[in-house]
C-alpha cells in the first residue's frame, strides 16, 4: 500500500466534502441576524359553474365548512435539526379562504439554507348538507347528523376515520435566507372539494338516509413560492361525464399573480392529462405533453391583482383508456376516476422568458 497516495486521497476527499458544505448556511438560533418566513394557506379551487356537466361526487353548494387543524410546520435545514414553527396548533376553515389566503406563520428565522418543510395535520371538521364529520388524532371520527335530530354516530356505527395518525405532507423547497434574501413567502394550496367524498348513511330503526362528506385518505395539497409570476389557482369543471365515442371539450380558469409586480405575457402553453386513480393518489402519465393551440381568453398577466385566464382542453377518453390499459390500468365502467391537468406555460416577463409547469387539482371523471 502506498501510504503517501492514500493520505493524499483522504486529504482531497476532505477538501471536496468541505467545499460541498461551504454553500450551506447552518441555522443557529443564537445568531442575531435573522430573516422572515411566511406561510399562507387557502383553498386552491376557485368558484366555477358546472359547465353543463351532469353529476358530482360532492355538491359544492352543500360543502359549507372544511376546517383543518395544523398541528405544526417544520422547516428542514440542509444541516442540523428540524425547526418547529408553531407554538400551538391552528384551525383554518378553507371555505372562508376559497379565493384568498389565511396567514399561518409570519415569524423570524435564523439565516440558513433549507431543503424543504413538513406540514403536520391532526384534525378535520367538514360540514356538508348540514351534517358534520369530525376526525382528530389522537381521537376518533364522528358524524353529527342534523337530518336526524343532531344524533352523533361514531366509528362503531361505521363512520370511517381518515385520521388514524397525523397526516404529514413533506415538500422539497430549496432556499436560503441570508442578508441578500431576508424574506421568503410560501403559499400552501389545499383543495377542499378534491379532498373529500360524499357518504350516504342510513339511520337504523327510523330508516332515514343522511349524507355527509368525509376527508379522503390522501387530501390534495401543494405549494408555491410567492415570487415572480405564479399560477395560484385552477378552477376546473367539477366533474366530467366521459364518453368513449366522443372527445370531451372543457375549459378551466387558471388564476395568476405576479408577485414581482412587473406583468408578463403567455406566449405558449401545453396540456397533458395525468391519471390519479380512484383516490387521487396516483400520478401516471395518461398521454404525452402536447402544444395546446387553442386561443386563451387573454395572454396578458397584469402587474397587480389576479389575472384569470380561460383555457380550452380536450379529454380524449378512448385514447386515455388505451394508454392506461397499456400501463396495466384497466378502467371499469360506472366508476369515478380522477385526472389532473398538467400544463406548462411559456411566460415572458422583465425581458426574459421561462417555463412554468403546474399540476392542477384532480378532476372527477365518471367512466362510461
Amino acid at each position: 500500500m502506498n501510504t503517501k497516495n492514500t493520505l493524499i486521497q483522504v486529504f482531497l476527499m476532505i477538501i471536496i466534502l468541505s467545499s460541498a458544505c461551504d454553500n450551506d448556511i447552518v441555522p443557529d438560533e443564537n445568531q442575531t441576524e435573522k430573516g422572515i418566513i411566511t406561510f399562507n394557506l387557502g383553498d386552491s379551487r376557485g368558484i366555477q359553474t358546472k359547465l353543463g356537466m351532469t353529476q358530482l361526487p360532492i355538491n359544492s353548494d352543500k360543502l359549507t365548512k372544511y376546517e383543518i387543524t395544523i398541528a405544526n410546520i417544520y422547516l428542514i435545514p440542509n444541516q442540523g435539526d428540524e425547526i418547529a414553527l408553531l407554538n400551538e396548533s391552528k384551525n383554518v376553515d378553507l371555505r372562508q379562504f376559497r379565493t384568498d389566503v389565511a396567514n399561518l406563520i409570519n415569524t423570524e428565522l435564523p439565516y440558513g439554507t433549507y431543503s424543504g418543510f413538513k406540514i403536520e395535520m391532526s384534525g378535520v371538521s367538514i360540514t356538508y348538507d348540514g351534517n358534520n364529520y369530525t376526525a382528530n388524532y389522537p381521537g376518533t371520527a364522528t358524524a353529527t347528523l342534523a337530518c336526524a335530530n343532531n344524533i352523533t354516530v361514531g366509528e362503531s356505527e361505521g363512520v370511517p376515520n381518515t385520521l388514524t395518525s397525523t397526516k404529514i405532507f413533506q415538500f422539497d423547497a430549496n432556499f436560503t435566507i441570508d442578508e441578500t434574501i431576508a424574506t421568503k413567502s410560501i403559499r400552501i394550496n389545499f383543495d377542499a372539494e378534491a379532498s373529500c367524498y360524499e357518504l350516504a348513511y342510513t339511520i337504523p330503526i327510523i330508516n332515514t338516509i343522511c349524507t355527509f362528506a368525509v376527508m379522503r385518505p390522501e387530501p390534495y395539497i401543494n405549494m408555491i413560492f410567492e415570487e415572480g409570476i405564479q399560477q395560484i389557482r385552477h378552477s376546473p369543471p367539477l366533474d366530467i361525464q366521459a364518453s368513449l365515442n366522443n372527445e370531451i371539450d372543457y375549459e378551466g380558469i387558471h388564476t395568476f399573480i405576479d408577485f414581482n409586480e412587473a406583468g408578463g405575457t403567455i406566449t405558449a402553453h401545453t396540456s397533458q392529462h395525468v391519471f390519479r386513480g380512484e383516490n387521487a393518489d396516483l400520478k401516471i402519465d395518461a398521454e404525452s405533453e402536447e402544444i395546446n393551440s387553442t386561443t386563451l381568453s387573454t395572454t396578458t398577466i397584469a402587474s397587480s391583482g389576479e389575472t384569470n385566464i380561460t383555457a380550452n382542453e380536450i379529454f380524449k377518453c378512448s385514447e386515455l383508456q388505451t394508454q392506461l390499459a397499456s400501463k396495466g390500468y384497466e378502467l371499469e365502467s360506472g366508476k369515478i376516476y380522477y385526472f389532473s391537468l398538467l400544463k406548462t406555460w411559456t411566460i415572458e416577463t422583465g425581458g426574459s422568458t421561462y417555463n412554468l409547469t403546474r399540476m392542477c387539482e384532480p378532476i372527477p371523471v365518471y367512466w362510461p
